[in-house]
């Protein structure tokens, strides 16, 4: 049991922590974001080890130090080792299966929070935004501190392809990357149209998406 709650307890903790991190403004203290999103695993971490629960890290640990002292044989240390994977897999999926059946959950901070890690891991500077409207304020008020575009198709109050007209009108040099998927309103033929420069069909792979960037912007510093 204390294997099992150790499991879920380790789920809500990353969920949590993801949570935290996505709603970090991209404006704020540079690592922010990452620091948070330690810090509240670890109070997850912690609350595990004043409660009693286990992680089979910990029991490993525990279990050697058992063996070397002669107070338990490999079998049994073997035993508990299994039935604490087994627990702690039990858990982790228990409370995932929760989450499942909670109903929708917002999805665009996740996903614009991990498109900004990813092309600022290429060397790019990113400013990011779940909110298309804050998006094209952005834009409007300073067009040439942005190089490129890279945009959804589904937004809520503003598809990709409204957004990506709106940039155009007011610079038509700036390269749109809009991803799409499952969209029966726009392909590739109808976004080239549009005067979208390159159109990616998701889930988008980073190795994708930093070839596709290479190519409308080059190397960072060039």
């Amino acid at each position: 049991i204390s294997s099992f709650a150790g499991g879920a307890m380790v789920v809500f903790g990353a969920t949590l922590a993801l949570s935290v991190s996505a709603g970090v403004g991209e404006n704020l203290a540079p690592g922010l974001a990452n620091l948070l999103m330690g810090l509240v695993f670890m109070f997850s971490l912690v609350i595990i080890m004043m409660s009693g629960m286990t992680l089979v890290t910990a029991d490993m640990y525990i279990g050697i130090i058992g063996i070397f002292h002669k107070r338990i044989g490999w079998g049994i240390f073997t035993w508990g080792l299994l039935l604490g994977y087994i627990g702690n897999f039990l858990g982790s999926m228990f409370f995932m299966w929760l989450i499942s059946k909670s109903g929708a959950y917002a999805a665009w901070p996740w996903i614009a929070k991990s498109h900004a890690i990813g092309v600022s891991k290429l060397g790019y500077t990113v400013r990011g935004t779940t909110d298309p409207h804050e998006a094209l304020a952005w834009f409007t008020a300073d067009p040439q501190s942005f190089d490129l575009i890279i945009s959804d198709m589904s937004m809520p109050g503003m598809n990709g392809l409204t957004l990506a007209a709106r940039i155009k009108a007011i610079d038509s040099s700036t390269p749109v990357i809009l991803c799409s998927g499952f969209n029966k309103t726009v392909s590739e033929a109808t976004a080239r149209d549009q005067r979208i420069d390159l159109y990616l069909d998701k889930p988008v792979d980073l190795t994708t998406l930093a070839n596709c960037v290479r190519k409308l912007l080059g190397n960072p510093g060039t």
